[in-house]
């Protein structure tokens, strides 16, 4: 006669068991350093954006009459990879603190 000892096994190990908890302490350790800079996650988020929207009046602080014409360019190139940079770095910090981004002052919201 053949037992049945399938209710005994769960299907859980100790090794799953202790995963289990070590993933439960980090989601608790980010969401409590979360918590400590979720106050100052928009002034960070605003100081980005405000860097990036002076970006275009960068030109005319690194040129001059003189400059010629392919300096120009390389400076305005430059200058896109840095706006790129800097609206990355914005999504980033975002989502890193999983804010919802506020529109500043004159610009439309989000449709």
């Amino acid at each position: 006669m053949a037992r049945d000892d399938g209710s005994l096994y769960t299907g859980i190990t100790s090794t799953s068991q202790r995963v289990q908890e070590v993933k439960e302490e980090r989601k608790e350790s980010k969401a409590a350093k979360r918590a400590e800079l979720q106050p100052d996650a928009h002034l960070i988020i605003e100081l980005i954006e405000k860097e990036r929207q002076s970006v275009p009046d960068k030109v005319w602080e690194l040129t001059s009459a003189q400059t010629p014409a392919d300096e120009i360019k390389a400076i305005l190139g430059a200058l896109r990879l840095y706006e790129t940079y800097l609206s990355n770095l914005k999504n980033q910090v975002s989502n890193v603190l999983r804010t919802k981004e506020v529109p500043l002052e004159g610009e439309d919201e989000p449709e």
